[in-house]
């Protein structure tokens, strides 16, 4: 936590309902977690208590998906998601990805929208927007690149996290907001985080936020 973000994201997490915020975060953050077991993925967002933001749990799925709701200065929405899709999750997780947006989109149609997570599909070439045909995960592959298009999204992260692979992404409606994508020193079994500064700026809070996106 030493790049004292406003708002970080970890996959992951490893946690069940009976661990507190405070056993895993510092004072000043609050969390809204997705998590399943303790010892299986689990999903996170955490923002400083300075922030007022809004949990959305009517657009949680089955997979692993956990959103927020922030108000930002000029009557401006910004909506930030995580999600976690392990190697061995069904394609039908993506799906359902897809039916969550199409969700927030009916409710929130002007919202900034902004996805990080572990999406565990090493087989796309960010720079083509294509599937490498010597990579696994072509179905996958083609039915995340397909969400991305639809829902009018970038991707913004173009630097390795895993070896040589693009695995942690970082997805939005509005790349023209954020002012910097960049990656720093691994957690866990992850290389890097992905660590992203936007050029917004949330209510009754007078700093610019900075999205920091971490996958232990």
């Amino acid at each position: 936590m030493s790049l004292d973000p406003d708002i970080f994201l970890a996959v992951e997490t490893k946690l069940d309902n009976t661990v507190q915020n405070g056993e895993i975060l510092l004072p000043q953050y609050n969390s809204s977690p997705n998590d399943r077991k303790r010892g299986g993925g689990g999903v996170l967002v955490a923002s400083k208590d300075n922030i007022i933001t809004e949990a959305l749990p009517d657009y949680d799925t089955n997979c692993e998906l956990c959103w927020i709701k922030i108000h930002l200065e000029g009557a401006k929405t910004l909506i930030v998601g995580v999600l976690y899709w392990p190697p061995d999750s069904p394609r039908q997780c993506l799906h359902e990805l897809s039916l969550s947006l199409t969700r927030i989109r009916v409710k929130y149609p002007d919202a900034i929208l902004m996805l990080g997570g572990d999406f565990n599909l090493p087989g796309i070439d960010w720079q083509s927007m294509s599937h490498v045909p010597s990579r696994p995960k072509k179905a996958e592959s083609e039915l995340l690149l397909s969400t991305i298009q639809d829902f009018h999204m970038d991707q913004l992260n173009t630097e390795p996290t895993r070896g040589t692979s693009i695995l942690e992404l970082v997805l939005s409606s509005c790349p023209k907001l954020v002012t910097s994508c960049t990656t720093g020193p691994g957690i866990s079994d992850h290389d890097h985080v992905v660590i992203v500064r936007a050029s917004v700026r949330a209510k009754q809070n007078t700093k610019k936020s900075l999205l920091y996106t971490s996958f232990p």
